[in-house]
């Protein structure tokens, strides 16, 4: 944070402001339900600039929008700072107004665009506190994510070979009697070896699609004729078939907390571009022929 000079009384009001840190610093840095407690402390004058007031709330405001980061430096050298730099502001401020530089064009144009955007905040805000709740969270959960069907999930073996022919060799014992989780402990020369083949349950979408679908089509018990995919040659075997449960709320609250004001807010822009008079230009300026809304 870069300072500039600063002035004799500039001086003094830093002063003082260093003796006032005990009984600002504990409000600016306190949890919210702390700090609303000591709103009266807001309206705490600081310093003024040719009688232009800086207070608490300004502190405060000015704090909160600093980079984390910064917010975590010790109050006793971070408060001096801000307020050097809320000085320095309203001086700032004071040479352009005596430039003329807020009856300019550009600071119109930035005031609207501003004022936009504080205006689209407020009116998201508002629509998100009447829509995204408990209630709706709830009723969102129940109606889409415990009321669908869920995912299956196969736990299977599988014993992986070079050739087709070794599968082939392998099936032939497995019908013979032989044990799959020794024959996949003796033979496979996947990773799963050492387990038995056993992969655990997985999802359809898991496993490559060749394999996928040989599993996923096969009952428990149930053992697979040789099955190619890039890996080489498997031999299945399905030992249990579930459908997994859905996720418990609070794992999925905020998936469905955007969700709903994804809805809210499109809603609001659909119900009312119909009301809306949209004109598109070209590169010249010129309006384009209407189009439909899509």
């Amino acid at each position: 944070m870069t300072l500039t000079g600063i002035r004799p009384r500039a001086k003094g009001a830093l002063a003082a402001f260093g003796l006032l840190l005990g009984l600002v610093a504990p409000a600016l840095l306190a949890p919210a339900a702390a700090q609303e407690e000591q709103t009266d402390r807001g309206e705490l004058l600081i310093a003024t600039v040719d009688g232009q007031e800086i207070r608490q709330a300004d502190v405060s405001a000015f704090v909160a929008s600093l980079p984390p980061q910064t917010q975590q430096l010790p109050s006793e050298q971070l408060l001096p700072l801000v307020l050097q730099e809320l000085i320095n502001t309203k001086i700032l401020v004071k040479l352009a107004r005596r430039d003329g530089l807020d009856k300019g064009p550009e600071f119109k144009r930035q005031i609207d665009s501003a004022a936009e955007q504080i205006l689209r905040q407020i009116f998201l805000e508002r629509l998100s506190e009447a829509a995204v709740n408990d209630e709706a969270i709830q009723k969102y959960y129940d109606e889409n994510i415990v009321s669908a069907e869920g995912d299956v999930e196969v736990r299977a073996r599988h014993i992986l070979l070079e050739t087709e022919e070794e599968a082939l060799a392998v099936v032939e014992e497995i019908e013979g009697g032989a044990n799959f989780e020794q024959l996949a402990r003796d033979r496979s020369t996947g990773p799963s070896a050492p387990a038995g083949g056993d992969l655990g349950y997985f999802t359809r979408e898991a496993m490559v699609a060749p394999f996928s679908e040989a599993a996923f089509a096969m009952t428990a018990g149930e053992v697979s004729a040789p099955v190619q995919t890039q890996f080489g040659w498997h031999v299945i075997k399905v030992e249990d078939r579930r459908e997994t449960a859905p996720p418990p709320l609070e794992q999925v609250r905020d998936e469905i907390t955007r969700q709903l004001f994804r809805e809210v807010v499109q809603n609001a822009i659909s119900s009312e571009r119909e009301n809306s008079q949209v004109v598109l230009y070209d590169s010249l300026g010129n309006p384009l022929e209407a189009e439909e809304e899509q």
